[in-house]
């Protein structure tokens, strides 16, 4: 059996910017997201760099959530819906709200791929 995966949208949220186009433009200029490690945190743990890359600031307010389910979720879990909705977005795909799911319009079957790095100081 022959199968085939088909990448239709890329949702990529960087510390510095979001979406296709500024990921890859701020690849191509060389823009660094890093930043020099907090005092606070030098004194409380050992680092091996002087520098780290702040976490980007999820964008889920278009999606219309209950305040009480954006409050549930961590922040992996935020930045994984917004670069899920970015996606979608890239693919061309039209999702809307349906009481407390979303529906996309024109997916017969789909997967999501999600890599993340690390998410926080307990798993580094």
């Amino acid at each position: 059996m022959t199968r085939r995966v088909v990448i239709t949208g890329i949702g990529a949220v960087r510390s510095i910017c979001k979406g296709v186009e500024p990921f890859w433009d701020s690849i191509c200029d060389l823009e660094l997201d890093t930043r020099p490690i907090p005092e606070t945190y030098k004194q409380n743990h050992k680092w091996k760099s002087l520098f780290h890359v702040p976490a980007p600031i999820p964008d889920i307010e278009r999606y219309e959530f209950h305040p009480l389910f954006v409050k549930a979720m961590d922040k992996t879990s935020l930045l994984t819906v917004d670069a899920a909705g970015l996606a979608l977005e890239d693919g061309g795909f039209n999702f809307k709200r349906e009481g407390h799911t979303f529906s996309v319009e024109g997916i017969e079957s789909g997967a999501v791929y999600i890599g993340v790095g690390v998410n926080n100081l307990h798993a580094a």
